[in-house]
């Protein structure tokens, strides 16, 4: 794995939840929960990278808002958590080869759902010691 390989990964709430997405079967971490995102792309920027991941996986369209955390997940992969905004009253429209399923969900059940990612459950640790503070919309 290369050592300056990074993801940008969005933060998106509704009412008290987060968008998140169940990866599908054809990519790496099949099945597992987290907030949909992806690598970001040589000579591209992070927020660059965050609204083409949520274009493709989603056909969201986004407003990235600010970066909220950086972490590296076990992989060495470094992340970075931006808070988005969908832009307009847009409904996502997963990409079956990458989501299978897309859902909203409260912090506290991401954290504790078996299937989720340690990435994202490290986030919402981070959250709750103070390290960040989430947003509300």
């Amino acid at each position: 794995m290369q050592p300056d390989r990074q993801a940008a990964i969005a933060v998106i709430v509704q009412s008290g939840r987060f968008l998140v997405i169940e990866r599908s079967q054809q990519v790496r971490a099949p099945g597992k929960l987290c907030f949909p995102g992806g690598e970001v792309e040589d000579g591209e920027h992070v927020a660059e990278a965050v609204i083409r991941e949520l274009d493709e996986e989603m056909k969201l369209a986004i407003q990235p808002v600010r970066q909220i955390w950086k972490s590296v997940a076990p992989s060495g992969c470094v992340l970075h958590w931006i808070h988005a905004r969908i832009i307009g009253e847009c409904t996502p429209v997963p990409n079956s080869r990458e989501v299978a399923a897309w859902f909203w969900m409260i912090p506290e059940a991401l954290a504790k759902h078996p299937k989720t990612l340690s990435s994202n459950v490290g986030f919402i640790q981070a959250s709750n010691s103070g390290e960040l503070t989430l947003p509300t919309k």
